[in-house]
């Protein structure tokens, strides 16, 4: 179902855009994938899920992939292709580490090239700026370990 204000104006075809379902993966503390698209008439783009810091991914016309805060928008990925092939190789990369693991230098390292490697394969881009490359290093900063959602 499309949520579109009476008045409004119709809601682009995202079939246009779609190459395959939108991710409605649950990636702890990171991405909550919604269960259907929601078109944002404001913004005139598709809402594809939340972040755990107040963001919404949405779908931009232009096939895009962006985050909006309340505040300001970043770059996610250029095509929404792009963007369900991160979220499913950082979600393969969950948990991403616990307590032990972090203190742990050798393997922060390896998780550290393993994570920007995934995210540069797939759109070399997000692995430069945006959002992604934002959340790789909150990432290694320690924001996502096992131990913050217990």
């Amino acid at each position: 179902m499309v949520q579109v204000p009476v008045g409004g104006p119709p809601p682009p075809d995202p079939a246009a855009v779609l190459e395959q379902p939108v991710p409605t993966l649950l990636l702890d503390g990171v991405y909550t994938g919604f269960d259907q698209l929601t078109f944002d008439v404001d913004r005139g783009c598709w809402g594809l899920g939340a972040t755990a810091r107040g963001g919404s991914i949405v779908l931009m016309p232009s096939g895009e992939v962006r985050c909006f805060y309340p505040a300001t928008d970043v770059f996610v990925n250029s095509t929404f292709s792009q963007f369900d092939q991160t979220i499913r190789a950082v979600a393969a990369h969950y948990p991403f580490y616990n307590a032990a693991m972090f203190d742990d230098e050798a393997y922060m390292q390896r998780i550290k090239r393993e994570l920007f490697s995934a995210v540069a394969r797939i759109d070399p881009a997000a692995a430069e700026e945006g959002w992604w490359n934002d959340l790789l290093w909150d990432i290694l900063s320690g924001d996502f370990g096992v131990e913050a959602f217990d």
